[in-house]
């Protein structure tokens, strides 16, 4: 399965689906897991140039150092229609946190930035809360969350991007400045 379209059938994929496939997606992960339809490194996908509809990624960009690799691959293989979804943990969260496969966190701002720097649209929708002991505490965070639109406070958060920008770096960490170069200076 080389493309997104096959007559007037439109293909979306699920991109890191693990455990999580998706029906109504081709379900891709590295790894053989029930459920997966294709087997594929996310950093170099077996789909033609400008051939899929539409993206999830969710839990993937967190995994990769250099998260990077993975926008330019999506990049490469999205229509200039298609909308792409990721989810990804807020920093200073346990599901940030205790996943030791976890190589790249960022703050919600941040995560707005790379993600603008690949997409003309980019919509912010919180999920859940970052603290869940206390009930009170948690009545309001989601008032603050979902009342004052404070997403910082959510435990993840679901990025839908849409309208596909030529690529450019907003922010290059440290580790990644042999491979794209110093990063750009930002407006004082």
């Amino acid at each position: 399965m080389g493309h997104a379209r096959e007559g007037s059938r439109i293909w979306r994929l699920n991109l890191g689906a693990g455990s999580r496939g998706e029906p109504t997606f081709i379900n891709v992960d590295l790894r053989q897991r029930p459920g997966i339809d294709v087997l594929a490194d996310v950093r170099a996908l077996p789909f033609r140039r400008r051939s899929v509809a539409e993206v999830q990624a969710i839990a993937l960009l967190e995994h990769f150092a250099d998260p990077y690799q993975v926008l330019d691959e999506i990049h490469r293989i999205i229509t200039p229609q298609a909308r792409v979804c990721f989810a990804v943990p807020a920093l200073g969260t346990y599901g940030a946190h205790l996943d030791p496969d976890h190589r790249f966190l960022a703050d919600l701002k941040l995560w707005q930035e790379i993600l603008g720097g690949y997409y003309c649209s980019v919509q912010v929708r919180p999920l859940g809360v970052r603290y869940r002991s206390s009930k009170l505490l948690v009545a309001l965070l989601h008032l603050l969350v979902r009342g004052l639109r404070m997403y910082d406070l959510a435990q993840a958060w679901v990025f839908l991007c849409r309208r596909p920008r030529r690529p450019e770096r907003r922010y290059i960490p440290w580790w990644l400045e042999e491979r794209y170069g110093s990063p750009p200076e930002r407006a004082r």
